[in-house]
């Protein structure tokens, strides 16, 4: 089972394929649409950022633990957990390495299905120790995917399949992206996959290092006209996984 603390890397194949077995309308976002237009980094990966070893966090006790034993201090599992993984933070909504990132219809019956497909992978939101306004491990631990609210879905989630992040709002609206959006194969599934123009423009005036470190590669791919996913790219993001 899947633990607020883990930070697996994301299983394309998996993750397209079981949203298309539910039948969630989505729409693919983010740094994974510049890798089907050919980018060569990993989708979100922000390089080399700071880790959190040493650091301890929040103390608090999980209603009956895991494993039996309170959650908290730089020796238990959950910071060793997050000890050995690289955390990329944005100070309103943190991110981190490598995760999907989706947004879903918001229409009752899409959130149906997206929320049977999160229990199904066992989705847990994911937890980080020094977001002052984030939910507590314990709230990870005991999260569901109901009441049924793009609020309550919009989290970095941890699941059988990697992470999978989806945001209902942050980089658009589904029916926004959808607009723009063409369909492709990845991995052997049909996807739609937004506007790259929408995902670089964003990306204007980022101080963020990841961004910084891929700048050459976000002029290259803007210098392209018109800039839309290929072969090779949509090769590639198919085949990541762990």
């Amino acid at each position: 089972m899947p633990h607020p603390a883990d930070r697996p890397a994301p299983d394309i194949p998996g993750l397209v394929a079981a949203l298309a077995r539910h039948e969630v309308a989505w729409v693919l976002s983010g740094s994974a649409v510049l890798v089907a237009c050919g980018a060569t980094f990993h989708p979100n990966d922000p390089g080399r950022v700071r880790q959190f070893h040493g650091r301890g966090i929040r103390a608090e006790t999980v209603a009956g633990g895991v494993g039996g034993k309170p959650e908290y201090d730089t020796g238990t599992r959950t910071s060793r957990r997050l000890a050995g993984h690289r955390l990329d933070h944005e100070s309103h909504r943190p991110r981190t390495v490598g995760h999907a990132l989706d947004v879903a219809d918001p229409e009752p019956g899409n959130l149906r299905r997206l929320a049977a497909l999160l229990r199904e992978i066992h989705a847990v939101p994911a937890y980080f120790p020094d977001w002052a306004d984030g939910p507590s491990l314990s709230w990870c631990l005991r999260w569901r995917p109901d009441p049924l609210t793009p609020r309550r879905l919009d989290h970095l989630l941890v699941t059988d399949l990697g992470l999978l992040d989806l945001p209902p709002r942050l980089t658009g609206t589904h029916a926004g992206l959808r607009r723009g959006a063409t369909r492709h194969p990845v991995a052997g599934t049909g996807v739609w996959i937004c506007d790259p123009a929408e995902v670089l423009g964003r990306l204007d005036g980022s101080a963020r290092r990841k961004d910084a470190a891929r700048a050459e590669e976000y002029a290259a791919l803007r210098a392209r006209a018109p800039l839309a996913p290929t072969p090779e790219g949509l090769a590639r993001l198919g085949s990541l996984n762990r």
